[in-house]
């Protein structure tokens, strides 16, 4: 998988959990509504969640950390969005751990948007950067 690969990958990921809130906030009979944001019920939705487990980004750090003998396992340094943000998706006011923090699907929503716009900025800056070279 390539950097561009990870970051395409990864905004149709959050597009459907974002789609599935969406769809549950209209629904009341749908499976997250009246929930309080949890990985669980994004899981029994969709069958996926805004764990690494799920995020070609992710995936993508994992498969460069294999190749780089320097590299310490969970720290995120061949990440793109690691790259542009600064900092680990874990850490304390990015995008990621505001939607893992919020308390209602609605906070969730709001925070997920942030995340996409994050995504989608990084991949306008990584196309532009491949497009000059």
């Amino acid at each position: 998988m390539t950097e561009i690969e990870a970051i395409c990958g990864t905004i149709p990921h959050w597009e459907r959990m974002i789609e599935a809130v969406r769809n549950s906030l209209k629904d009341p009979k749908h499976a997250l509504a009246g929930k309080i944001p949890s990985p669980k019920a994004m899981f029994l939705a969709i069958g996926e969640t805004w764990f690494g487990e799920y995020c070609p980004l992710c995936e993508y750090d994992k498969e460069q950390a294999r190749l780089d003998p320097e590299f310490f396992p969970g720290v995120c340094q061949h990440c793109p969005l690691y790259k542009y943000l600064g900092t680990a998706c874990g850490v304390p006011g990015t995008p990621w751990m505001k939607v893992n923090n919020s308390q209602t699907w609605e906070e969730w929503l709001n925070n997920a948007y942030e995340m996409l716009n994050r995504l989608q900025e990084l991949k306008i800056r990584t196309l532009a950067a491949q497009t000059k070279s």
